[in-house]
């Protein structure tokens, strides 16, 4: 699984500006396809083929979310932040890694009009095109300090 977190500051979304004063996350996305436990590479298998975004999700999982968001509230992150974490046998989400630099490739080049990245397909959950979330991350004040 895949968490995308943003960080605090005003975001144009379809309803008109939106302004989160905390750090909140992107809907999840779900990877698939593992090959003895190890997800393609991405240029030889496009992430849009190996992975879904999930529209809801439990109670159980909100909680883990709420820690994934308190990771970007401790570290001050106040660009995206991407968590990758695996469930254990009991279910249980554990994080495996934590991206400062997350790949933010979008559709567009020649060739690759099928290529995307996982923060990507989480802002698609939004209803977010690529050129608004590259526009909203652009608009992040990262001078901010709490």
């Amino acid at each position: 699984m895949t968490v995308t977190v943003m960080p605090p500051g005003t975001y144009q979304e379809i309803q008109g500006n939106t302004i989160r004063d905390s750090h909140w996350v992107l809907p999840l996305v779900i990877r698939s396809g593992h090959v003895n436990g190890i997800v393609p590479y991405s240029g030889v298998v496009p992430v849009r083929e190996n992975s879904q975004v999930l529209g809801q999700w439990s109670l159980e999982l909100d909680r883990f979310l709420s820690a994934c968001m308190d990771i970007g509230y401790q570290l001050n992150a106040r660009m995206i932040l991407r968590i990758d974490a695996r469930a254990d046998r009991l279910g249980q989400f554990r994080i495996v890694d934590v991206n400062f630099k997350p790949n933010l490739t979008g559709p567009g080049r020649p060739d690759r009009e099928r290529h995307t990245s996982l923060v990507a397909m989480a802002a698609q959950g939004l209803g977010w095109s690529y050129s608004q979330l590259v526009a909203n991350l652009a608009r992040l004040d990262w001078r901010r300090s709490r």
